[in-house]
């Protein structure tokens, strides 16, 4: 029998997903241990299955191009793990591909595997597994199946009130319950929920709330109003715990009325999400960079409102701030000084971008010195108008897996 946890579409019968795999042979042994070859195939053969099968795709031959994705995916579920990130990746490409061609039952078959793999891996609760089914919902978006998605949506919400409680947001009041649902998620069995996951205060619940209303912002979903509206109110209550929340939800209720064209509202919510800002920012013993980070969301909503006045005035704070609280060379303040100089850039404004990276450079002599390869990246995008971020090499993931592993070991 199928868990009951698993999500079912309503063109998918519990008994087709039970006997769905990508494997193309039965009963294969399952991997007890870390492996470089799986099947007689390594990750290298498995990225040329990959190539294979866009290609075929691209000719034309579906049966092939579908041999060969399933041949991918079951590598990687191997080789990886079912639930490794490039393994959902290439499990989104696939569903994909069934979709543009029309088959629908199968995109649906492959996602309810994946969805399933991360239950039997994570459990219902972990953030993983809830990331995995939003970025179900917004799939099902990307094929045009609005209606499915926002349904599914819906019943994700109610279910997951269910599992981490209802102290918080009641989606009761936001919408009837429809009948045949697209996703069944079970109640976790054994003991009770503890106070600590079903309390509305606890902060990982609050941020499975805000990811859940982001996902429906994205897909225009009205009813995502009175439950932002609902998650304002509580961290009005309790800003000290909640204060990056309360910004972030504050954001995304502004680009949730933008969405729908609610011009009015949008100026209302900037205007409380202003008002939200310097309220936190009072908070003595609250000085975290995710708070910042919060408030240049608020920031760039306003330049997107076309109020750059108002937005740089806002920056400029939120840069004194960042030296106030954590002082004028260190590593978050020159983070956030090389934030606010990017979007000034990538707004194509670099005369506000400028000082920005000339006092990160200025923070960073100071602090790493001249050769650092950060004062170099400044001094190089104060000298060509283009700061270049940085991105880590294969030797510097390596290095810093050996260095987590070591602090691990001891």
């Amino acid at each position: 029998m199928p868990s009951p946890s698993m999500a079912v579409s309503p063109r998918v019968s519990s008994a087709q997903f039970d006997r769905w795999t990508p494997r193309l042979t039965s009963h294969l042994p399952q991997p007890s241990a870390i492996r470089l070859v799986w099947n007689g195939k390594t990750k290298a053969d498995v990225e040329a299955l990959q190539e294979e099968a866009h290609i075929l795709d691209d000719l034309g031959k579906f049966e092939d191009a579908e041999r060969k994705f399933r041949e991918a995916l079951d590598g990687l579920q191997h080789l990886l793990s079912p639930t490794h990130e490039i393994t959902n990746a290439w499990a989104y490409t696939f569903a994909t591909f069934y979709a543009k061609h029309g088959h629908m039952h199968d995109a649906e078959l492959v996602l309810n595997w994946m969805y399933e793999k991360h239950i039997e891996r994570w459990g219902i609760r972990h953030d993983k597994t809830a990331m995995v089914l939003l970025q179900i919902v917004e799939t099902y978006h990307s094929w045009s199946r609005t209606e499915d998605a926002i349904l599914l949506m819906r019943q994700v919400m109610e279910k997951h009130q269910e599992v981490f409680g209802t102290e918080g947001l009641s989606l009761s009041s936001v919408h009837q319950h429809r009948h045949n649902p697209i996703v069944t998620l079970a109640q976790p069995s054994g003991s009770p929920r503890s106070p600590e996951a079903s309390h509305s205060s606890d902060l990982s619940f609050m941020n499975r709330q805000l990811s859940l209303v982001n996902t429906q912002t994205k897909m225009k979903d009205e009813t995502a109003e009175p439950l932002l509206q609902s998650m304002i109110n509580q961290c009005k209550k309790n800003p000290d715990e909640f204060g990056t929340q309360w910004l972030k939800a504050q954001a995304a209720l502004v680009r949730l009325y933008k969405s729908l064209a609610f011009e009015d509202k949008v100026t209302f919510a900037l205007e409380q999400a202003t008002a939200a800002f310097s309220t936190v920012i009072k908070l003595e013993h609250k000085k975290a960079f995710s708070i910042l980070e919060a408030a240049t969301e608020i920031a760039e909503l306003y330049v997107g409102a076309g109020q750059w006045k108002i937005a740089e005035t806002m920056f400029s704070e939120i840069q004194l701030i960042a030296v106030d609280w954590f002082g004028f060379d260190a590593e978050d303040t020159i983070r956030m000084l090389i934030s606010i100089g990017m979007f000034y850039q990538a707004q194509q404004r670099w005369v506000d971008a400028r000082p920005r990276f000339e006092q990160a450079y200025c923070a960073s002599l100071t602090a790493t010195g001249q050769a650092s390869d950060q004062s170099k990246r400044l001094e190089s995008a104060l000298e060509t108008e283009r700061y270049e971020a940085y991105v880590p090499s294969y030797e510097d993931l390596m290095k810093s897996f050996r260095r987590r592993w070591t602090c691990l070991s001891h």
